[in-house]
């Protein structure tokens, strides 16, 4: 029995409205809700995390807000004796804890709602942080592994040059100790072969100048 007018939506945005005073933030997490509030594993969870409820200050017992077909026949016909209005005014009370009642239970459930909203987009934050720490490694290690390619190409080049730099002293030494013999107590074929040499030396030194 809830107060004429007064529906399942009409006690969902009562608890927005309590949510907002109390977080100071809107509920935006109604499909979630929706979703959510009959799976067991939510059920459980809520039945656990539900607080615990205060003694009613007028005395009655939590099952008097919550009577059924033949408790009620039993209250109304229990009380017939007491005047009308303060019977009226009692069920009114009564159906108005109902209500309140229903709406602090959905309020509790947007609260944990947005609670383990707020869980899973931290351990989202978390693992993007992960991931982008992994992706950052990874460019560094692909950044390194580049310079230690450059530096072994670097490193081959100086030997090619050393290598080239040292035939060249070779060659020089050579080019000296060829223009410094004399030819003149060498055998004729001798004697032609390292004077053609020499003029190839010489002429090679020209074209250098």
């Amino acid at each position: 029995m809830h107060p004429s007018g007064f529906n399942k939506q009409d006690k969902i945005g009562k608890a927005k409205v309590m949510f907002l005073e109390l977080e100071k933030k809107t509920f935006n997490f109604d499909h979630c809700w929706r979703v959510l509030r009959f799976h067991p594993k939510w059920v459980e969870h809520m039945e656990i995390v539900k607080p615990k409820k205060k003694p009613s200050l007028n005395g009655s017992t939590p099952n008097s807000i919550n009577l059924g077909e033949d408790e009620d026949f039993h209250v109304v016909s229990s009380n017939l004796d007491r005047p009308i209005g303060r019977k009226a005014e009692k069920e009114k009370r009564k159906r108005k804890e109902m209500t309140e009642s229903d709406s602090l239970v959905i309020l509790n459930e947007m609260k944990e709602i947005r609670k383990s909203k707020i869980v899973l987009m931290q351990e989202a934050r978390d693992h993007d942080n992960k991931m982008l720490c992994l992706r950052q490694e990874e460019v560094s290690l692909r950044q390194s592994e580049v310079s230690l390619r450059e530096e072994e190409v670097r490193i081959q080049k100086e030997k090619v040059l050393l290598e080239q730099e040292k035939l060249r002293n070779e060659e020089k030494k050579e080019d000296e100790r060829i223009m410094a013999l004399n030819t003149s107590t060498m055998p004729p074929m001798l004697q032609q072969y390292y004077l053609q040499r020499q003029m190839e030396i010489l002429a090679s030194r020209t074209r250098k100048n």
